[in-house]
């Protein structure tokens, strides 16, 4: 027999229309444009689907700009954007990692509350102070 493959949730699909003749290099961290005046179309999968806002691997687009539309494959939102709603969302993606890394240090445990170390550390450290203290007597 063989295996069957095991699909994730479909979130659906965005496809990203107009006249964005414009490439993102990461090395220069700028915008190019690649010449051209054809409408050109970016076909991208849904990786989180939350409530105002849609996540793809490429942007962050808020869900009131969308059309939605209902397909066989699930549902399609459609954006029409241009070069600013390009740089706008795509930063939105950065400024989102760069949350989600924060919050994935900061949990409760790790934080030194007003960056003050907690009186379990200054019991740690006067015990240490103590034993070099006495390592060094002997």
């Amino acid at each position: 027999m063989a295996k069957k493959e095991q699909q994730g949730v479909n979130l659906g699909r965005v496809i990203m229309i107009g006249d964005y003749n414009y490439t993102y290099d990461q090395e220069t961290e700028e915008w190019t444009h690649t010449g051209g005046t054809a409408r050109v179309c970016d076909v991208l999968p849904v990786e989180r689907l939350l409530s105002n806002r849609i996540v793809t691997e490429k942007y962050v687009l808020p869900l009131s700009d969308a059309q939605v539309y209902n397909s066989d494959k699930g549902l399609t939102y459609v954006y029409h954007a241009g070069l600013p709603y390009l740089k706008e969302t795509a930063h939105l993606l950065e400024v989102e990692k760069n949350i989600v890394i924060g919050q994935a240090y900061l949990y409760q445990g790790k934080n030194i509350p007003n960056g003050k170390p907690n009186g379990l550390t200054w019991v740690l450290i006067i015990a240490l102070v103590i034993l070099a203290i006495i390592g060094m007597v002997k």
